[in-house]
């Protein structure tokens, strides 16, 4: 009588932790998921970012020497062909930014290009990007840190190494 209690019980947890499992595998499948969705449409708001760059130098070298804009073409085709997002295509990303912010503060007091219209609607489709880009960036990250927290610590990581041993990197 007292063997079956106990077998009942053994049976009764054993039961339990494979539900356990089962729940474990697919909350962290779940968060891969999002990884990817959001890894997805951050991509594309980068990219969708990085195609002004074409219009603004266009649009820019009726004010500037077209040598300025080299090395910021450059670093664009070097960025496209990282197309998978991160650390490279980061830092790319940063760079081509920071050399574009320069020639766009440094046409700053240019009176004709405050009135231009394309570079209006174009800093004003450049706000919209960077404000996508950044509320993207952020969701991505916290994805990936509760993703490779969960991953790491236990129960989880036991469950984590039978599905998958793969971490994300923040972007």
């Amino acid at each position: 009588m007292i063997g079956n209690a106990w077998s009942n019980l053994l049976i009764a947890l054993i039961i339990l932790l494979v539900a356990a499992g089962f729940y474990l595998a697919y909350y962290l499948k779940s968060l891969r998921r999002e990884i990817e969705t959001a890894s997805g449409q951050l991509a594309f708001d980068v990219t969708q970012r990085g195609d002004l760059l074409p219009l603004y130098t266009e649009s820019l070298s009726k004010y500037f020497a077209r040598a300025s804009f080299d090395e910021l073409i450059k670093l664009r085709a070097e960025s496209m062909k990282c197309r998978v997002l991160g650390k490279d295509k980061r830092n790319l990303e940063e760079q081509i930014w920071k050399l574009f912010d320069g020639l766009v503060e440094s046409a700053g007091g240019n009176p004709e290009i405050k009135k231009d219209v394309i570079i209006s609607a174009l800093n004003k489709d450049l706000k919209e990007i960077n404000r996508r880009v950044n509320v993207q960036n952020n969701f991505y990250n916290k994805i990936v840190e509760r993703y490779n927290f969960f991953s790491r610590n236990f129960p989880f990581n036991i469950v984590s190494m039978m599905v998958s041993k793969e971490h994300f990197e923040k972007y």
